[in-house]
């Protein structure tokens, strides 16, 4: 068998400069000239395939041949620990059965109360005229709202001060710190370790006591409740530490990115915004969105999905081999890694047409379950598929329709925006955004 083809690239850095410069669009052109599996070669990874076949990515997400990265467990591992999205094998398999039960459909509906309150008040604090950096709003609500699912509505929410702390553990993933990020590893002592290392020493401290105040109050209708009763005390409270660590960091950071992806392509689509704001008003008629309201608002999903197909919040999944295998004709070996890039396949002209536009009437034509269905993945697939998903679709749908509804959200820079596809799809500037009433 042989190797799987690539880019040459520079002595020792590989593809690494030429992946930070172009990102996305440089991944789409490697696919594109050399094949559903191609190879490059990054400083701090080494080799790495490329996978952009829906076909292929099927066959990896449901073999026992390809285990999760272990570059994602290099980065994350002091803050996820061994959470859902970090573990593997028994300890994955056990956990996740300890947890479904928290995602459940009528617990998405108790839920959703907490989600469409927040996303009332959040639209009432929006002043018309007054520029916001609407990604740094929208992450203070959605982690505000795990928050409050998580640990019970009652929750000091303010008292916890935690902004800071937030800003600190994800300075590394921002766009302008992925360089160091990537070269420099945490224990050496530059400025932006430190404050991170302090950061996740302080939330996880929180974490601690807000786990043990609900031991001890008792059960509530809360999400870290059923985790407590889950299997009756199975999970210890390191394990509970990790379960939530990662639910706030896979589901708050996701779902706000998505959302201010989502407000852009709005605020440079007035065609759309109008049909979405059409729709708003004749199903809530100037309320704010219930959960009740989430079947009716066709347009509302179509505008996500069409977003979260142009941006996905988790542009790739990495996977590697376990053994010396063959996938798509090609070798790959053990020190591999490897990208399942939704990215790539949800901007494959093959598979869509005008696959750049921003277009969620094509979810009309064609609906999701008449597509391949790796076509279209932005939260994964196989037994390791999102188990927040449900979750994050109505959180965004409220949130989504209670702004939407009220207003039109007016970019201050209209040119399209140039993401950064790293661990989660990013834009490289901050984007600001001036509320006009409808």
């Amino acid at each position: 068998m042989r190797e799987p083809p690539g880019p040459t690239g520079l002595p020792i850095v590989g593809n690494t400069f030429a992946l930070a410069r172009g990102q996305g669009a440089y991944l789409e052109r490697v696919a594109d000239r050399y094949g559903r599996v191609a190879s490059l070669y990054m400083v701090g990874i080494g080799d790495v395939a490329l996978v952009s076949d829906p076909d292929l990515v099927e066959e990896v997400l449901f073999s026992e041949r390809y285990t999760k990265a272990s570059v994602g467990r290099e980065v994350l591992s002091e803050l996820l620990g061994d959470g859902l999205v970090l573990s593997e094998g028994d300890l994955w398999e056990r956990q996740r059965q300890l947890i479904q039960p928290a995602f459940t459909s009528e617990r998405i509906e108790r839920y959703a109360e907490t989600m469409a309150d927040r996303a009332a008040a959040f639209a009432d604090r929006l002043e018309p005229g007054r520029t916001y950096d609407i990604g740094e709003e929208l992450r203070k609500v959605t982690l505000r709202i795990l928050f409050e699912t998580i640990f019970g509505s009652d929750i000091d929410y303010e008292g916890l001060d935690l902004g800071e702390t937030f800003e600190h553990i994800t300075s590394p993933g921002n766009p302008l710190n992925q360089p160091v990020s990537f070269a420099v590893p945490k224990w050496v002592p530059i400025p932006m370790w430190r404050r991170y290392n302090a950061a996740v020493e302080k939330l996880e401290r929180k974490v601690y006591d807000l786990i043990e105040r609900r031991r001890a109050e008792g059960p509530g209708d809360d999400l870290i409740s059923t985790l407590l009763a889950a299997g009756d005390g199975a999970m210890s409270d390191e394990q509970l530490r990790d379960e939530v660590m990662t639910m706030l960091f896979a589901g708050h950071e996701t779902t706000a990115t998505a959302l201010t992806f989502t407000f852009h392509l709005l605020g440079t689509h007035p065609d759309v915004d109008d049909r979405l704001a059409a729709e708003l008003d004749d199903v809530l008629g100037g309320r704010p969105p219930t959960p009740a309201d989430r079947p009716d608002l066709e347009v509302t999903k179509r505008v996500l999905q069409e977003s979260l197909r142009l941006y996905p919040p988790v542009p790739a999944l990495g996977r590697e081999p376990t053994t010396e295998t063959e996938l798509g004709g090609y070798r790959l070996t053990p020190d591999t890694s490897m990208l399942l890039s939704q990215w790539v396949i949800h901007h494959d002209a093959d598979r869509y047409e005008a696959p750049d536009a921003f277009q969620p009437e094509r979810w009309q034509r064609k609906p999701v379950d008449e597509r391949h269905r790796f076509a279209y993945f932005p939260f994964g697939g196989g037994p390791r598929r999102c188990i927040g998903e449900a979750f994050a679709m109505a959180e965004a749908t409220l949130l989504l329709a209670a702004v939407a509804s009220r207003y039109r959200l007016e970019p201050v820079d209209s040119s399209p925006l140039s993401p950064s596809v790293s661990i989660v799809t990013q834009p490289t500037r901050d984007v600001k955004m001036v509320p006009r009433r409808r």
